[in-house]
């Protein structure tokens, strides 16, 4: 239940989902516990972060929601094997071919899922955060310097300055330890260099 619960987490904010209008039964069942879990899982599997769950589950002999399972594929960790499968490596599949000129690095850097850190609470509920964004070089994509940012806070997380949270789509997800934060990296910064040298030779 806690990995389905992680998984309509982090993919409410997803674009299939909204398109398809599935995100609030995502946010209903994740936040309030409402909703039809069979309901809830045929959701999730209709999403193409279904098929990495599955491939990272197949390589450590977990089940396909297994909450360890669910965290590595957003967050990354030492824990479980298949790098290459986590979030931040399979978002950049679809582009590997694309000639570096025609990839808009700030669409990228939103479906990113990016470890920050907070630096101030704003009065509508919102933070600031300080993160690294994904920016275009004549080498590729890679994370560059650290920006402060607005994200919303939809989801109400109580936090403080020198929190580290998960970001995607300019919204805060989850309340992360600083283990977490540097696993996330470390993967990302991987999964960037695995990409641009399969995009050199596209």
């Amino acid at each position: 239940m806690e990995g389905l619960k992680l998984a309509a987490r982090y993919s409410y904010v997803c674009e299939r989902a909204r398109l398809l209008k599935l995100a609030d039964d995502l946010r209903n069942f994740f936040q309030y516990g409402m909703g039809d879990f069979q309901k809830i899982e045929n959701i999730l599997k209709g999403l193409a972060s279904y098929d990495f769950y599955r491939k990272i589950a197949h390589l450590n002999n977990r089940n396909v929601f297994d909450e360890e399972v669910v965290s590595f594929y957003w967050k990354g960790s030492p824990k479980l094997k298949g790098w290459e499968y986590i979030h931040n490596g399979s978002t950049l599949v679809p582009i590997i071919r694309l000639r570096m000129n025609l990839i808009e690095p700030e669409l990228v850097d939103e479906c990113i899922v990016h470890l920050a850190k907070v630096t101030e609470s704003c009065a509508d509920g919102d933070f600031w955060v300080k993160y690294n964004p994904i920016i275009k070089t004549k080498k590729g994509l890679k994370l560059n310097g650290t920006i402060e940012l607005k994200v919303k806070n939809e989801l109400g997380l109580e936090l403080k300055k020198g929190d580290w949270v998960t970001i995607h789509f300019r919204r805060i997800i989850e309340k992360i330890s600083k283990q977490e934060a540097d696993n996330l990296l470390k993967l990302t910064k991987k999964n960037l260099t695995n990409f641009n040298k399969k995009n050199q030779k596209a």
